[in-house]
């Protein structure tokens, strides 16, 4: 087991961490879960972060420590999680620039492959386009991406 999440939702950061610390802690909670399947949390790389959008008032802060096992758990403002940045804001910056690196990246390496005296024909060049760089640029779209909406549409 690699990645792991658990999700709270409260009207206080307060209540979402205390939320968390009882369902790992609990009986037949995450970490007695873990130890009987053989998948024990590193409590050193286990984090929390506290999301709330920009738009609303800051609340409960400074933000409440997470124990576990007698440890702090670390705050993060961003985490990435089965390949996407989710930050505390939910803005999506980081992964928003970390895709379009992504496309920089497939379009300079497609337009070397093209240009060169031995290169590729342009034509022979959409099929690998299609089905490497699109699907790469474009993974999990549907989580982060906003598109813009115009009146009348």
């Amino acid at each position: 087991m690699d990645d792991a999440l658990v999700i709270a939702t409260a009207k206080t950061f307060r209540e979402s961490t205390c939320t968390l610390k009882n369902f790992m802690e609990r009986r037949k909670g995450g970490l007695e879960w873990a130890q009987d399947h053989n998948s024990r949390f590193e409590i050193s790389k286990v984090t929390i972060m506290h999301c709330q959008p920009r738009a609303r008032k800051p609340t409960d802060h400074p933000n409440p420590v997470l124990w576990l096992e007698g440890r702090i758990v670390k705050e993060v403002t961003s985490y990435k999680y089965i390949g996407v940045h989710v930050d505390s804001q939910l803005r999506w910056r980081i992964q928003e620039n970390d895709m379009m690196a992504k496309a920089t990246a497939y379009i300079l390496m497609f337009h070397r492959l093209m240009h060169t005296s031995l290169g590729i024909q342009p034509k022979l060049m959409q099929q690998p386009y299609i089905l490497v760089a699109v699907p790469k640029m474009t993974y999990a779209l549907d989580v982060w991406f906003v598109p813009l909406h115009k009146e009348g549409n």
